[in-house]
């Protein structure tokens, strides 16, 4: 073998070898590919699914805020429901007390009733804005009247007298009324003496606002 066949021969064995290095590093990267492409897909299988996730969240936020609002619809309509039934309560009770009068000797006297004098009786009412009034309907003066903040605690209530005052029948004591939220609901307290009587009294009322 001359040395002309035996330089063809290496450069031959060279060139051989770089194919097969060459055939080596394209199935690597043929490998690196189909991972990276396998790993590509499950992102997107992976991003799909948070997506679903998050839509369902937000679904299921809406109908919670819709359950929300219903409850609060029916809480106001409830205080409503027992303000009306108080008011009534109190109105039937007037009536039974005005028609239980009589002379005494167990019968209307002269065919008139006798309309004896009625302790002090409040009401709340409402004008306008954050204006409320505490009137007396009875028939009696409540003396020594004041007005206080009953909440607890107390932030809600701002009577426009400090000082106390005989109120009588058919004149009111003035507040004003700053409602909160998420809060209870405020309650003013009126304190008071009656004829003949040294012992205060005292009645507390919730205020049913509307949201």
């Amino acid at each position: 073998m001359t040395m002309l066949d035996v330089l063809v021969l290496m450069v031959a064995l060279v060139a051989i070898a770089f194919a097969v290095v060459a055939v080596i590093r394209a199935r690597t990267a043929d490998e690196t590919a189909v991972a990276a492409r396998q790993a590509a897909e499950q992102s997107a299988v992976q991003a799909d699914a948070a997506r679903h996730d998050a839509a369902r969240a937000l679904e299921q936020a809406g109908i919670a805020r819709q359950d929300a609002a219903k409850a609060l619809d029916q809480s106001t309509t409830a205080r409503q429901d027992a303000a009306r039934a108080l008011e009534s309560a109190d109105a039937a009770a007037l009536a039974l007390e005005r028609r239980a009068v009589t002379s005494g000797a167990g019968g209307p006297l002269q065919g008139h009733a006798i309309a004896a004098a009625e302790p002090v009786r409040w009401t709340l009412e409402h004008t306008k804005g954050a204006l409320w009034l505490m009137k007396n309907i009875g028939d009696a003066t409540a003396h020594a009247a004041l007005l206080s903040d009953a909440t607890q605690p107390p932030k809600y209530l701002r009577p426009d007298e400090v000082i106390p005052r005989d109120v009588p029948p058919q004149d009111h004591l003035q507040f004003r009324v700053t409602p909160g939220r998420g809060g209870p609901p405020p309650r003013v307290r009126v304190t008071w003496r009656e004829d003949g009587s040294t012992e205060p009294k005292s009645k507390d009322v919730t205020l049913l606002l509307e949201q």
